[in-house]
């Protein structure tokens, strides 16, 4: 449902990529690779791939998470013409489609995927940023109540207090799930 990828670390993967991805450009300005000092490499090697797609179900970036030891623990597409964080949700292109009255929001790539094993199919995530008004009239488009599940630690209670005013300001009915 989420298209999940991994790719190890390898030459073979570069130059399979570099041949048949995007035009090289593209590709360093979307993310996929990084160029230091006219040295290539791929940015997401060694990590699980979370394609980001937009509400029409259109890849629009990229999120990494490391496996096993290494920093940063999430790699994000940096944002482009095309993938501004602010205006786009995790998961939206499939909770978009759930008959739940609400949606719920949560921290979290692997937080929205673990709630849709789990059946809530309704969940989404910020992309790494502060919810914003842009987030809040995404939500609007497809519910009038949110929940918040953020973590019960000191940042997911702080996030969830700043939360609640955009919510209430974009004309949504916000609760919070304490866990």
């Amino acid at each position: 449902k989420f298209e999940l990828g991994y790719a190890p670390s390898s030459p073979a993967q570069l130059e399979f990529a570099k041949k048949s991805f995007l035009p090289y450009s593209e590709a360093v300005e979307c993310g996929a690779f990084g160029d230091e000092g006219g040295r290539t490499y791929a940015r997401l090697v060694e990590r699980i791939s979370f394609p980001i797609k937009n509400q029409n179900g259109k890849v629009i970036g990229f999120g990494g998470r490391v496996m096993g030891e290494g920093e940063p623990k999430y790699l994000n597409s940096p944002e482009t013409p095309i993938f501004e964080k602010n205006r786009n949700l995790y998961g939206m292109h499939v909770a978009k489609r759930n008959r739940k009255p609400y949606f719920l929001i949560c921290e979290g790539y692997m937080d929205v995927i673990s709630l849709h094993q789990a059946g809530f199919t309704n969940a989404v995530a910020s992309l790494g940023t502060a919810f914003t008004v842009q987030h809040g009239l995404l939500l609007k488009r497809y519910t009038k109540e949110v929940v918040l599940t953020f973590d019960s630690d000191g940042a997911g209670i702080k996030a969830a207090l700043r939360a609640i005013p955009i919510l209430k300001e974009a004309g949504l009915s916000a609760r919070v799930l304490t866990m």
